[in-house]
């Protein structure tokens, strides 16, 4: 899986995949975010809390929440939420993968980098279940349930920031070694 992945981080992947992640950032998510306000204004969505929550925080949330926007909720989770973590999780990854290979390809530490963010991605899809779990046992609570979503939830955060932190310090090392390139030629 390792080397497929490394094979498949060539710049044309990766420009399409944060192309793709940026038009589910940009235009998809704050349309999902617009007409779930429309069924619930003060509604907001558990899984960006971050880093984590406890029960009584998920259903807090979940309580301002009518059943329109429970049904809301949970078909998003199911639908648009599987989605976009597909595509963050291999943007992240290819174009981790496209940077370091670059940087330090001899490095074989640096081939387990793209792993992260598609950890973060199985997470994410353990987290939407947790909470659709939450929305199906309503009026019930399942605190059970909700603790161990609310680990996913922070499991995913925590890989993502650090796929995050991790793409960063590769550009700023990779830009770096490109500069003092042109400078001792010059």
């Amino acid at each position: 899986m390792l080397h497929k992945l490394h094979q498949l981080a060539t710049a044309r992947n990766v420009i399409i995949l944060l192309a793709l992640d940026f038009i589910m950032m940009g235009v998809v998510m704050p349309q999902v975010s617009k007409k779930m306000q429309s069924y619930a204004p003060d509604a907001k969505p558990i899984d960006l809390e971050i880093p984590t929550y406890t029960p009584d925080r998920a259903y807090e949330i979940l309580s301002v929440y009518n059943t329109e926007a429970l049904q809301y909720y949970k078909n998003i989770e199911l639908s648009v939420d599987i989605i976009y973590p597909i595509i963050y999780g291999f943007a992240f990854s290819l174009l981790i993968a496209f940077i370091w290979g670059r940087i330090a390809p001899e490095k074989q530490w640096t081939k387990l980098l793209p792993v992260i963010p598609l950890k973060g991605m199985l997470f994410d899809f353990a987290e939407n279940t947790g909470i659709v779990l939450m929305i199906n046992q309503l009026p019930e609570r399942a605190d059970g349930i909700a603790s161990v979503t609310a680990i996913f939830s922070l499991l995913k955060w925590s890989l993502d920031f650090l796929a995050m932190a991790i793409i960063f310090i590769g550009l700023f090392i990779w830009i770096g070694r490109l500069l003092w390139l042109r400078k001792a030629k010059a």
